[in-house]
């Protein structure tokens, strides 16, 4: 949900990760899809996504996972440094997406200060994180689709990104529409 790090490929754009994680619950709907990534913020692209829930596609229950790496991984190729640097600021220790209304993507506290919930966006995060600060951090630059059918945004097929071929020396990473 944190903005701060639009995202940009060939064909399209986002102002947050959630924007276009949200889109890609709608792979038959660009102009829905659109919509949600023009959202002003985060909050806004989720809650347009909840008034059309009933187009959702019908695997997301499993798919979601998938797109929510996905975008993560895009997220960190196109600012391969500021966000690296967020990331490496956790300095190992383990990330929690706190909260009270999702057991899937977060985890609350009890009364004991034990957490309790999957906490798949922290554990995607501190995945993220170990391999951003591997001898191979390089290959995060090269984004290949989801691993899910129907990667459709704005009804082209999403495709492999290459934050290499945006690389200035020195300079975070732009992806640019041409």
């Amino acid at each position: 949900m944190a903005a701060g790090f639009p995202l940009a490929t060939d064909h399209v754009q986002a102002r947050t990760a959630e924007a276009l994680y949200q889109a890609c619950r709608f792979p038959d709907h660009p102009t829905l899809q659109s919509a949600i990534l023009r959202a002003p913020d985060p909050v806004s692209a989720k809650a347009i996504s909840r008034e059309y829930t009933q187009l959702t596609r019908a695997d997301w229950d499993l798919a979601r996972f998938a797109f929510m790496r996905w975008c993560l991984a895009l997220k960190l190729a196109v600012h391969f440094e500021s966000f690296g640097s967020v990331l490496a600021s956790t300095r190992g220790r383990t990330i929690v997406e706190v909260s009270n209304r999702d057991d899937v993507w977060s985890a609350h506290p009890t009364s004991r200060g034990q957490f309790v919930g999957t906490n798949a966006l922290g554990r995607l995060l501190m995945k993220l994180r170990k391999r951003h600060a591997s001898s191979s951090r390089e290959l995060l630059l090269v984004v290949r689709p989801p691993r899910a059918p129907r990667r459709l945004l704005l009804g082209e097929e999403i495709s492999t990104f290459d934050a290499r071929e945006r690389l200035e020396p020195g300079h975070e990473c732009v992806a640019r529409r041409p």
